[in-house]
């Protein structure tokens, strides 16, 4: 529901991405539904979109429909005993371009599946029919949904070639302080960003909004960076410089709703990628 889509996101933009349409399409939706209704359910401006006080009333309201609505459509697509139809997994960019790198280890001995990889940084909601599959570092609490435990996500020190020859320091312990460090935006949330602001007690020399551009600068030659294994040691373009870090890492969990458990298609992609992980981590 693009009501629900928008009061959630605070942006038609945000929303439209979450529903997979166009912001036109979302204005004209919730346009309709407020024609319906005979009264404004968002407040609509400049900065974005919030539910009016009757739009405040209805959110629980529509939560809950569009929660009915996505299990009954999972317990309908679960139904297939194929391999054919549609699964759609949300990741993080990093893994994202992991499972792209090997997608055909996912699709290969299914000609009717069709698979669809969504890296971002945004929470999917399962529950109501976001996506099929998640990967997460917390293990869920909903009922409707079940998890499997992954590998240990480990994090070490990175650079290229080019700049370790420059700088000898980057090899040692020395390099906290002597070397240039790449790194997420100031005030960075993420655990890599909090715990290399801790450990260089200052922001890093080159900030980048996301991890996919910090290896690029990284490969280039720009200075050193922290990446967890099964992305960086799938780089060629970049040395592993350090032993895991002792404090940085986390669980990985593979996350679905309870609905879609026994389907044969989600089964098949959830085995590929859960082993496409442990590959990448044993590496």
């Amino acid at each position: 529901m693009a009501f629900r889509a928008a009061a959630r996101a605070g942006s038609l933009s945000r929303a439209a991405e979450a529903l997979g349409i166009s912001q036109p399409t979302v204005g004209r939706r919730i346009d309709a539904f407020e024609a319906a209704v005979g009264a404004r359910v968002l407040h609509r401006d400049r900065r974005g979109c919030r539910p009016t006080p009757l739009g405040a009333r209805l959110l629980p309201h529509a939560e809950q429909v569009q929660g009915h609505a996505a299990v009954i459509d999972q317990v309908l697509r679960a139904r297939r005993d194929d391999l054919s139809g549609l699964v759609r997994v949300a990741c993080g960019p990093l893994m994202g371009r992991l499972f792209a790198r090997r997608i055909l280890s996912i699709v290969e001995g299914a000609p009717g599946l069709q698979v669809e990889i969504s890296p971002a940084t945004r929470f999917v909601d399962l529950a109501a029919g976001e996506a099929d599959i998640a990967v997460r570092n917390q293990r869920p609490t909903s009922g409707s949904l079940v998890a499997r435990r992954l590998e240990v996500t480990r994090f070490a020190v990175y650079g290229a070639p080019l700049y370790v020859d420059q700088s000898p320091a980057a090899r040692g312990d020395q390099r906290w302080a002597a070397c240039r460090w790449i790194g997420h935006p100031a005030g960075s949330t993420t655990p890599s960003a909090r715990w290399l602001r801790g450990r260089l007690g200052r922001e890093p020399a080159i900030r980048l909004g996301s991890s996919l551009a910090i290896i690029e600068a990284a490969a280039a030659g720009a200075g050193l960076c922290l990446l967890p294994h099964y992305v960086a040691d799938d780089e060629p373009r970049l040395l592993r410089l350090s032993p895991p870090l002792d404090g940085l890492a986390f669980q990985g969990w593979m996350v679905m709703p309870e609905a879609l458990r026994g389907a044969p298609r989600i089964r098949w992609v959830l085995e590929r990628l859960v082993a496409i992980l442990r590959e990448a981590a044993a590496g």
